[in-house]
């Protein structure tokens, strides 16, 4: 099959990709099934596994292609493996490292610590709690159900994995076999080979002419004007208002409650370190947070871009005396993984004011604490960068391939990032680390034949950041495990090394180092089919009085007025507005067909909300009840704590946003609504859009 180029590519003659599939068992046969995900795993996950060393270690491509993985949400489970960004000629190449390496597990088998670790996997994620538990469970049940099969066979983890072990007990080749069966032997397969071709736009137009012609030239004149009168009525009841009273609905006045709700938490230091806990009931899970921010003015600017790419890759590289397979090893046997990202926090009164560092976060059954920081000091104390520099440039050209494939799906976020960064502060920050600028600089990374000069970047990161004298961390466990993790976390301070007396010195402000973004106006073109827009306006931060007003008017503005006329009328996916905490809010569309009627949307919603007329006191109260339902939503015990811990928001001053909700009135809106309005007609506002071709009437509108 053909598809789009793609620009973000590092090679241009590396872009074809080429994938196959093996279809396997009746998901209906849920042991099976479950035998089968734990033996795609073995072959396909991590530096140890067989597929990841044919495929990845190789060199071959940039990363596995995007269907790769075992998936049982079919009438039959399948497994597909791959490889994206190689040439057109290596694909028989691919499909013959792929069979190889099957063929050698086959006769080879796995290390029994390996599957020791993916059981431990299973274990860890039956007790870890998370928000959205109760839907994982009735999402992964509902395919067995749907296909006439008892939906709690699925659920019954601990007997599967004890019927497991007895099976490899009693027969030590059980897995090998298993992959002579389903994969080897297994002739049911579908090789998918796609190749880029620029003509490809053009004839996927003639293509669709084509059928629309077909289509229409069967059409009758009765069919026609029955189209014509369908599409009159659709349009008439686009702009009728609907009877929102006939739906049933909670009251904000009796089930939003307006007692003051505290968070059980303490803090302490230990050296340098600000320490908090909370005892909660973790169901035997110690769950570790930590935070490591520069000082100020001892950050270099040259070395932010490069914050993604260190919390990317520092886990995988090797730590200590343990290479880089060895410690994903011990990562899969002690843990539920090791976590490292970027950290942008705003002040919530100040919009210029934001913490940056980095974030890493860990969790683990009790009994293997110790253990856990004992990687997690390894890799403060000494990560081997210099180990293999090779292995080191295929993880960055895989970070540039997920990024490249996260533009179509997250373009509109693409565009919110955009917008907000020439509005300054933390969102500058952010579009460098996470935005547009970050896909761009990794795509420049994975093109450069040498990586030492990155691997010098990483370093000085890692001497700036990975230190005592620049951490606080978090921990919620079982209280009576919380004395001996305080204590593990003692040691884990006074192990790590401290900051070097002599750093680099800045002499710009705190919050000064990142280069400004001068553009108000942008146009980035990329071959997406659809376009994604996005404006974006400061307003005020979360502990502001005027916050709450925002709030409630972005939720009226989303459903009852931008989704009418960006995706109803407009015919894009979706579209809306959003308040951020740092106080910037953001209109957005998301494959969007439409530019200019959506900007004369955007521009339009503050003067649709300075008449009352068009909203009344039920519309806040479901706007009211909407963000009630993302304010007080369920906190799992894994997590109490955190929004003090991360953003600094602590319970009073959540409290008193929760008060201000309930206290918005029509005449509250109104008035925020006007500011909005003046503040839109200025011309200070940002726009940013992504366009698969350039618009005149875009460009002649706004540059």
């Amino acid at each position: 099959i053909e598809s789009q180029p793609d620009p973000l590519a590092p090679f241009a003659d590396k872009q074809t990709t080429v994938s196959v599939s093996f279809l396997l068992e009746n998901i209906t046969n849920t042991h099976e099934n479950f035998t089968l995900a734990i033996l795609c795993s073995l072959l396909m996950d991590g530096p140890n596994a067989p597929l990841y060393q044919a495929l990845i270690d190789s060199g071959l491509g940039s990363d596995f292609s995007p269907n790769s993985g075992f998936s049982n949400y079919t009438k039959q489970s399948f497994f597909s493996i791959g490889l994206q960004g190689i040439a057109k000629n290596q694909v028989n190449f691919v499909m013959k490292a792929v069979d190889t390496a099957l063929k050698n597990a086959a006769s080879d088998g796995f290390p029994d610590e390996r599957i020791e670790a993916i059981l431990h996997r299973v274990e860890l994620s039956t007790k870890h709690q998370t928000s959205n538990y109760g839907l994982g469970l009735a999402m992964n049940v509902n395919t067995i159900w749907m296909h006439d099969d008892n939906p709690i066979a699925g659920l019954r983890v601990n007997e599967h994995v004890n019927r497991f072990r007895q099976q490899m007990k009693e027969n030590p080749k059980f897995l090998r076999n298993k992959i002579k069966e389903y994969f080897i032997s297994n002739t049911h397969r579908l090789v998918l080979e796609m190749n880029p071709s620029k003509d490809y736009e053009n004839n996927l137009k003639i293509e669709e002419q084509k059928v629309l012609k077909e289509k229409v030239s069967k059409l009758t004149e009765r069919d026609l004007k029955e189209i014509y009168e369908n599409g009159l009525e659709l349009e008439r009841m686009q702009k009728n208002k609907d009877d929102a009273s006939v739906l049933p609905t909670l009251s904000v006045k009796k089930d939003i409650s307006r007692n003051f709700n505290a968070t059980n938490i303490e803090t302490t230091k230990i050296l340098n370190a600000g320490i908090q806990w909370a005892a909660q009931p973790t169901n035997g899970i110690t769950y570790f947070n930590a935070i490591m921010k520069p000082k100020p003015k001892a950050f270099p600017r040259h070395l932010v871009p490069y914050l993604p790419v260190f919390s990317q890759l520092v886990t995988k590289l090797g730590a200590g005396e343990l290479d880089r397979k060895q410690l994903d090893q011990e990562i899969q046997m002690r843990t539920g993984g090791l976590q490292m990202s970027v950290h942008v926090s705003d002040h919530p009164s100040e919009f210029d004011l934001y913490e940056k560092g980095l974030i890493i976060s860990s969790h683990c059954l009790d009994r293997n604490v110790e253990q856990m920081f004992k990687l997690w000091t390894d890799i403060f104390n000494r990560i081997r960068f210099d180990d293999d520099y090779d292995h080191l440039s295929q993880l960055i050209r895989m970070c540039s391939a997920e990024l490249a494939q996260s533009l179509p799906h997250y373009g509109h976020k693409y565009a919110m990032q955009r917008s907000s960064a020439s509005l300054g502060g933390s969102y500058k920050f952010r579009e460098l680390t996470s935005g547009l600028s970050s896909v761009s600089h990794f795509r420049s990374l994975a093109s450069l034949e040498d990586c030492k000069p990155v691997v010098d970047h990483l370093k000085s990161i890692a001497t700036l950041l990975l230190n005592s004298d620049s951490i606080r961390c978090s921990i919620n466990a079982e209280a009576p495990t919380i004395r001996s993790s305080l204590q593990t976390i003692e040691r884990f301070i006074h192990s790590i090394k401290q900051k070097p007396e002599t750093t680099h010195q800045t002499e710009e402000s705190p919050n000064s180092d990142i280069p400004g973004i001068d553009h108000v106006n942008e146009h980035h073109v990329y071959p997406f089919a659809n376009n994604y827009l996005a404006k974006s306006v400061f307003c005020a931060p979360f502990a502001h009085k005027d916050y709450a007003k925002l709030k409630i008017a972005s939720k009226l503005v989303s459903t009852k007025y931008l989704h009418r006329e960006i995706r109803e009328k407009g015919g894009a996916y979706g579209g809306g507005s959003k308040l951020t905490s740092g106080g910037v809010y953001t209109y957005y569309s998301y494959r969007d067909p439409n530019i200019d009627q959506t900007i004369d949307a955007f521009n339009g919603s503050a003067e649709w909300l300075t008449d009352g007329n068009h909203y009344n006191d039920q519309d806040i109260d479901e706007a009211k009840l909407s963000i009630f339902q993302e304010v007080d939503h369920p906190i799992m015990p894994s997590e109490q704590g955190l929004e003090f811990f991360v953003n600094g928001i602590d319970d009073q001053m959540k409290h008193d946003y929760r008060m201000r909700l309930l206290d918005v009135s029509k005449g509250d809106i109104e008035e925020v609504a006007k500011r909005m309005a003046s503040i839109l007609s200025s011309g200070k506002p940002s726009l940013a859009a992504f366009l698969r071709a350039v618009s005149t009437a875009f460009i002649t509108k706004f540059t």
